[in-house]
């Protein structure tokens, strides 16, 4: 069954710039889909990507796209035309949207109360804590709705998880890890994903391990010649670091999912991060990555993993067996059986 499928969301992945987790998300789930010969249009800020092989209608940002996403996208998404589709596969910011014409599915991309838990500042606290109400009502207004992690299930009573997928074609255990100990971190250096931690443990890591090279795929550079930064690369270029790397390194302080965790260990990368992910209970069954409590305890892990290639190879392993069900062709084809629900 071919299915005409619309979305909502304010930005897509975008050349040049590193986007946004969920909106990496949205666009590949939307290709599989259509690899999968449905057709799918999305109604965004930003422009069509180069690699998207779904619509694209354009809306004009109110404001700022900041303001324009929070306040004005979810009352635009009422006056939308939606009247040649069979159901709209919402993301978020549809909490105004209470008079409902069409079937609606809507994932969740995490918790609002675990972002207020870690958010900086009172003003973010703030505005996350009344975001967990809304998402509340989102979850009652969706005829089906679905998490991506396992708060979802515990804070917003979400009945139904869909992990989130990999693209097999980028994501794959290379043949030989590069011959020198490596690592990779991703993520902002500061705020929550405080990518800097993890920078900065592994330079110390490397005055015990001189060989070890540092890929750090950041917003901005970290200034040490030890640190490779890579800022704005191609996702071909992303894919290659995350295959050559031995682990990943993440000091997060949370993730709803964390795709890439599930990226590397697609690609034999073993995750090393705090248990604080929405995809820890499948890192945890498969034993695919390392949990630590704090940097200290990371510290050795990560100088143990790095050393012992016995134990290295037994983990890389585990990840990509865990992985191996969650590309993203078949994380469509999950979403197809949800949709169908909906018919």
């Amino acid at each position: 069954m071919s299915l005409k499928i619309g979305m909502v969301f304010a930005d897509l992945p975008q050349e040049g710039k590193k986007p946004g987790g969920v909106s990496v998300v949205i666009h590949e789930l939307a290709n599989a889909l259509v690899r999968a010969k449905n057709f799918v249009r999305i109604y965004t800020y930003s422009s069509k990507p180069h690699d998207a092989l779904y619509e694209v209608v354009n809306l004009k940002p109110l404001i700022n796209m900041k303001l324009s996403r929070r306040l004005f996208l979810p009352f635009q998404l009422i006056f939308l035309d939606y009247q040649d589709l069979d159901l709209l596969h919402l993301h978020g910011e549809d909490w105004a949207y209470l008079k409902r014409d069409i079937p609606t599915i809507r994932t969740f991309h995490g918790c609002s109360l675990n972002e207020a838990q870690f958010a900086d500042n009172l003003k973010s606290k703030f505005i996350f804590k009344v975001y967990h109400y809304l998402e509340i009502l989102a979850r009652k207004l969706a005829n089906l709705s679905v998490g991506i992690g396992d708060d979802t299930v515990a804070l917003l009573d979400v009945k139904h998880i869909i992990y989130n997928g990999y693209t097999k074609a980028l994501y794959y255990p290379p043949q030989h890890k590069a011959n020198k100990p490596t690592a990779i971190v991703i993520g902002t250096l500061q705020g929550r994903k405080q990518s800097i931690l993890a920078i900065e443990l592994l330079l110390k890591i490397k005055k015990e391990i001189p060989e070890l090279v540092i890929h750090a795929v950041v917003d901005q550079p970290y200034n040490h010649p030890d640190v490779n930064n890579w800022i704005g690369v191609s996702s071909e270029k992303l894919a290659q670091l995350t295959r050559d790397s031995w682990i990943g390194v993440s000091t997060t302080l949370y993730e709803g999912f964390g795709i890439y965790y599930l990226e590397w260990m697609a690609s034999g990368t073993i995750p090393v991060t705090f248990e604080n992910v929405g995809i820890k209970n499948l890192i945890k069954n498969y034993q695919a990555g390392i949990f630590c409590e704090d940097t200290n305890d990371m510290y050795h892990k990560v100088l143990s993993i790095l050393q012992n290639s016995s134990s290295r190879i037994a983990y890389s392993r585990n990840a990509i067996t865990a992985s191996k069900s969650l590309s993203w062709d078949g994380i469509a084809e999950e979403y197809i059986k949800f949709y169908s629900q909906l018919m």
